[in-house]
């Protein structure tokens, strides 16, 4: 598989959709934005490498807004958190999917239907807190089949200090099971077969609906970052003996800003980077870079006899 990195173009296979690579969430999901602005969790065999330039990751200070304490979702009636509602054409003989968020975080979905030649990306966006959004129309593939879909879903909030892993599952209805047993539907005022997804075991209103077994909602603690931060490539990423030069230069460029926007989140009052004083232009780069940000202060070469002389103090405001 293709090794992707933060700040890589990259376009969709099936179509001539182009985005960059914001993150890498695991070994199969990368965060692409897209032209438009839109972040969205992307399977990465469904995209392919254009070249390396670096582009600003979504901010941190966005995803990571920090409080005194942490919100406790323990509690949420997960049975009613984010579901997909099939509903029924009986004229048309075909159905509508329906992505349905009643928490109170926003959501980064893409939609794949299974086809002989592979996924095709279907329906890609955000859906904010309690909003629903129509995915697909869809008929029968064959005579007594329905297509496949996988769905990737990247739950996040604004006021934790801490994310939430991504779910990947793959839906396979089936006109039996969306035949069964039908429940009110109150975002689109109709009954429809449900699948509940941010819950501890699926449920599909009694019907056939396969769903293999989904990631768990399993949380990863935001570390806050050190206030000295060494941007040289050996000390930042264990692989990069396979590198080339200018994918070690947008690396280190990405894993800057990384580092500076979790420290303003965190509420630093200022923060120290080592790049040493080499003949690329990464000083150059962070000083275009911080000159445009209105939360630094200000910044300056760091103390030379503590840090040496390729090193930058960033102040916050």
């Amino acid at each position: 598989m293709e090794e992707f990195y933060p700040g890589d173009k990259v376009e969709f296979v099936d179509d001539n959709t182009r985005g960059v690579v914001a993150a890498i969430v695991d070994k199969n999901l990368l965060m692409v934005t897209l032209e438009n602005g839109l972040t969205i969790p992307v399977i990465k065999t469904q995209v392919i490498k254009i070249t390396g330039t670096a582009t600003k990751p979504q901010s941190l200070e966005e995803k990571y807004e920090v409080i005194e304490k942490k919100q406790d979702t323990s509690d949420v009636n997960q049975a009613e958190a984010v579901k997909l509602a099939f509903l029924p054409d009986e004229t048309n003989r075909q159905y509508s999917l329906f992505l349905i968020n009643n928490t109170g975080d926003g959501l980064f979905f893409t939609l794949y239907q299974s086809s002989d030649a592979g996924l095709k990306l279907t329906a890609k966006g955000e859906l904010n807190a309690g909003g629903f959004v129509l995915l697909v129309t869809f008929k029968k593939v064959s005579a007594n089949k329905l297509p496949d879909f996988t769905l990737c879903l990247l739950r996040y909030k604004f006021h934790v200090t801490e994310l939430i892993k991504p779910v990947i599952f793959t839906l396979k209805p089936t006109e039996e099971g969306l035949s069964r047993k039908k429940e009110y539907v109150r975002e689109i005022g109709k009954e429809a077969s449900v699948v509940y997804i941010i819950k501890n075991e699926v449920k599909f209103s009694d019907s056939k609906l396969e769903l293999p077994e989904k990631r768990t909602k399993e949380r990863i603690q935001v570390e806050k970052p050190p206030d000295v931060v060494d941007l040289h490539i050996e000390k930042i990423c264990e692989d990069y003996q396979k590198m080339t030069r200018a994918q070690i230069f947008e690396y280190q460029y990405n894993y800057f800003i990384n580092a500076l926007e979790k420290a303003h989140a965190f509420k630093y009052r200022r923060i120290i980077f080592i790049h040493g004083i080499g003949v690329s232009s990464l000083k150059s780069r962070i000083t275009d870079y911080l000159k445009k940000q209105d939360y630094v202060k200000a910044f300056r070469d760091a103390d030379v006899f503590t840090y040496g002389y390729g090193a930058t103090e960033v102040e916050f405001k």
